[in-house]
């Protein structure tokens, strides 16, 4: 995660790249397969799209829709949904991991750095095509509620609710790069759309267990 407002224009294409080289790189043919695909897809969530951002999170999301609708009739479900995963999240996972890591360990306060990013991101990287509401932002907490989601919005227009899991792994590019004892701060997601009505994100200091953690000393 960064507080970097990124290019929406230029991400989606650089996500599409990643993602046809892999599908490619397991079966020739795939890359036109899918793309014929998507144009047929388009038309069903076409009302989704408001904004810049809503084109690519919705583009984004196709390409799982597409590329699972492809694999599956011919490698079956469980292996086209862990081909998708990787195609649509390894060739930018490494990058995410290393920039949070990287702004954690040089921040003076790492749990205020990942906060502040994270309230940036709601509007520079997602808009209001989602609803985030913050039932607990203080000092020693933050808790982050997504009530509307756009890519639950897409695979549901789309028919395919049983990939919101795949969409939802994208964060733990960015949630890996936490570590706890370097840190002090823990980050918990209890329900995601998978499982739930809405997405509940917690980010916690963990500057105040060090005494806990300590054995209990009893009076006499």
């Amino acid at each position: 995660m960064s507080s970097k407002t990124p290019d929406s224009e230029a991400l989606l294409p650089l996500i599409e790249r990643g993602f046809f080289d892999a599908l490619e790189a397991h079966r020739p043919g795939l890359t036109q397969q899918t793309k014929a695909r998507l144009a047929e897809l388009g038309p069903r969530v076409s009302h989704l799209v408001r904004t810049s951002l809503d084109e690519m999170h919705v583009g984004y999301t196709l390409l799982a829709v597409a590329g699972f609708e492809v694999l599956a009739p011919v490698d079956g479900e469980v292996i086209a949904m862990r081909i998708v995963d990787a195609a649509l999240h390894a060739p930018m996972r490494a990058k995410i991991l290393e920039g949070t890591a990287a702004m954690l360990d040089a921040a003076p306060d790492p749990f205020a750095a990942l906060v502040s990013a994270s309230k940036d991101r709601e509007t520079s990287f997602f808009g209001e095509s989602f609803d985030f509401r913050r039932p607990v932002d203080d000092d020693h907490g933050y808790v982050l509620e997504i009530h509307r989601c756009l890519y639950h919005q897409v695979v549901l227009a789309c028919g395919r609710p049983e990939l919101m899991p795949l969409l939802c792994r994208a964060d733990t590019s960015w949630i890996d790069a936490v570590d706890p004892t370097r840190h002090h701060l823990k980050f918990v997601r209890p329900s995601t759309f998978v499982t739930a009505s809405k997405c509940r994100m917690w980010f916690m200091r963990t500057d105040g267990d060090d005494a806990a953690s300590h054995e209990a000393v009893h009076g006499p």
